[in-house]
């Protein structure tokens, strides 16, 4: 399960990367990569680990569900060791919507919400689950973010449910 969480991760990344390029740049465009922590507020998960690393991946879709926002595709995982028993992968639909007046690297604040899939692999074996996602970030320029996220989804077979808080510094390619 290892192999193929890290096989889909980086198919999705590559492919992101792929088809956010412009013909004359090799520098992705509208994908933000985040790094932090996970803090699961779930008993069973928190027996795993107190907390979980972190990384993700958004992929901006270049469409908007509301006006002054944006849709994006994230895709993060949260493992606590390098064997990831205990790990979740997940995918989701979300929808970032500016608050305020400011202007696209001038610092500004967003509230966003999603759904998707969470995959589960651990101890008790493999699962997916319906879940979501929402939380509150802040632009500090056109490159450099700080996201709080909250994941929500139901119990998994083995008994553990993605319900927490991640914490990310991500950067952006605008």
């Amino acid at each position: 399960m290892k192999r193929t969480m890290l096989t889909v991760l980086s198919a999705a990344v590559l492919c992101s990367v792929a088809t956010a390029q412009s013909p004359s740049s090799l520098t992705p465009t509208g994908v933000q990569f985040r790094v932090g922590a996970f803090v699961p507020a779930d008993n069973a998960m928190r027996d795993l680990a107190n907390y979980f690393y972190a990384a993700g991946v958004d992929i901006n879709t270049g469409s908007s569900l509301v006006s002054k926002g944006e849709g994006f595709v994230a895709i993060d995982a949260y493992w606590r060791n390098s064997n990831s028993m205990g790990s979740v992968v997940p995918i989701t639909y979300n929808q970032r919507i500016y608050t305020g007046n400011s202007k696209y690297g001038e610092g500004r604040a967003y509230l966003f919400v999603g759904g998707g899939i969470f995959f589960f692999h651990g101890p008790g074996g493999n699962d997916s689950k319906l879940g979501g996602r929402g939380g509150i970030g802040f632009e500090f320029n056109d490159r450099l973010a700080f996201e709080a996220v909250g994941t929500l989804t139901p119990a998994a077979d083995s008994g553990v449910a993605c319900n927490g808080v991640a914490i990310y510094l991500g950067y952006r390619f605008p």
